[in-house]
């Protein structure tokens, strides 16, 4: 949809977010702004024995190279069961696609939070043996074989129960592997994974949007745009429905995510000491990992070279989206950058 195409108070709203980091983007509401706390277990639930805890990490690991090296359900551990968490889904499709055609898809929803039920999946019986060898769900769980176990905090063991299944056994354990800052959570029982999330890179805090995850420190969004001085931001098209961006995205954190891609594209031009002038755009493809891929149509003046530096230096940052990959174009205004 058209920034240009949109109803006056719409075009508002979103210059609003857009330049003041304030207010809904075309149309979309923020997600999932309330988030209430919920009991991850009972107050007086006895900590877990450390040899339990040993024995299910070890499990962990199994499970994670097992399938790493395409063992499948083989073996003597029962491996006929085993569900995924809402996010980790979304990763292994934008790994690989081909994943939504294996298993079960279920809908999960977590108390207290806004918004419709996420996509998430599931394997059993003869289903598990095609699902733990994807390549897709090969090479999520890849780098976690490497990973430092523990036992989770109260606050990720809330997370992790709001998303987890309600018929996981009683004798599940709770495992959080955490590798270079990424954390994947684990519920093991019966000597093997029955359950695995990806979860955000702040332990110890409530989960927030995919929007909002990973964004480093606020920017002032109107004050970026007005610093730029070899472009300027004309106009935005979403490259979907306003329902697509307001079920996957935030608002604020979108035009903090456009200010930082304007403010890389101007250090880019900038760099190279750009004379270019006139119309221009830019395309932006991301999801849950943040900017996936930038590239822009051709133009006399412009260096090829300036869309993919943007894209490197923007790799997996900015811009997030909870479950679809999403698009949009950056309609900017090139003028000679200043010595």
């Amino acid at each position: 949809m058209s920034l240009v195409s949109l109803p006056s108070t719409m075009r508002r709203s979103f210059t609003f977010a857009l330049v003041l980091g304030l207010g809904s983007m075309a149309g979309c509401t923020a997600l999932m702004d309330a988030i209430e706390g919920k009991s991850a277990a009972d107050a007086d639930e006895e900590e877990a024995d450390p040899e339990a805890v040993d024995a299910a990490r070890r499990d962990a690991i199994r499970f994670i190279s097992d399938v790493v090296a395409q063992h499948g359900v083989g073996g003597d551990t029962d491996r006929s069961h085993v569900t995924l968490g809402p996010r980790v889904y979304a990763r292994i499709l934008e790994r690989d696609p081909t994943f939504e055609t294996l298993g079960t898809r279920v809908r999960v929803s977590a108390p207290g939070r806004r918004g419709p039920p996420r996509t998430s999946s599931e394997c059993s019986d003869q289903q598990c043996e095609e699902y733990l060898k994807a390549e897709g769900l090969r090479a999520t769980l890849r780098p976690y074989a490497a990973a430092e176990f523990r036992t989770p905090t109260d606050d990720e063991r809330q997370d992790m129960d709001e998303w987890a299944p309600k018929t996981l056994p009683d004798s599940a354990l709770p495992l959080m592997a955490v590798l270079d800052g990424d954390r994947m959570a684990f519920y093991v029982s019966g000597g093997t994974v029955m359950w695995f999330e990806l979860m955000s890179r702040e332990a110890g805090r409530p989960e927030q949007s995919g929007a909002r995850r990973g964004a480093g420190a606020k920017i002032n969004v109107k004050r970026t745009l007005q610093s730029l001085q070899c472009v300027k931001l004309t106009g935005v098209d979403l490259g979907g429905s306003d329902e697509e961006f307001d079920r996957n995205t935030d608002s604020s954190a979108m035009a903090e995510g456009v200010a930082r891609v304007m403010k890389a594209l101007d250090d880019v031009l900038y760099e190279q000491k750009s004379t270019a002038q006139g119309p221009w755009s830019l395309h932006v493809t991301f999801g849950l990992l943040g900017i996936l891929h930038i590239d822009a149509p051709p133009k006399a003046d412009v260096e090829a070279s300036v869309a993919p530096a943007v894209g490197e230096r923007m790799a997996g940052q900015a811009l997030y989206s909870e479950q679809a990959v999403l698009s949009l174009k950056l309609d900017v205004a090139l003028r000679p950058c200043a010595e």
